[in-house]
C-alpha cells in the first residue's frame, strides 16, 4: 500500500507491505538521481516511525535513478544503526 498517497505524507514511511509470513513492514524510500552517497535526509516523522518496534522499518536507498531508461541502483537498510547529524533548523520569533 502506498501509504504516503493513501493516508498522507505524515505517517513516517512510504509503503506498508507484508512479508511471506504476513508480518507487516514499513518501508521508506529515499531516491536521488545522483550517485550513491552515504548521507541522505530524513524527517522527524520518519525517525519516530523507525523507532516503532512493532513493525520492521526498512529504508530503500534508490540512487543513480534514470527515469527515462527505467534504471537505478538500490541499497536496502534494515536494522541498521545510523549517526544523525542536524543540518537544518527552523527559527521562530520568541
Amino acid at each position: 500500500i502506498h501509504v504516503s498517497k493513501e493516508e498522507g505524507d505524515g505517517v513516517g514511511y512510504d509503503i506498508r507491505a507484508w512479508d511471506k509470513d504476513e508480518k507487516e513492514l514499513h518501508i521508506e524510500v529515499k531516491a536521488s538521481k545522483g550517485r550513491y552517497s552515504d548521507g541522505f535526509e530524513i524527517t522527524r516523522n520518519e525517525i519516530e516511525a523507525s523507532k516503532n518496534k512493532d513493525y520492521p522499518y526498512i529504508i530503500y536507498r534508490v540512487y543513480n535513478l534514470d527515469i527515462e531508461n527505467r534504471n537505478c541502483s538500490i541499497e536496502i537498510y534494515q536494522g541498521e544503526t545510523f549517526k544523525l547529524e542536524a543540518t537544518k533548523f527552523i527559527v521562530y520569533k520568541k
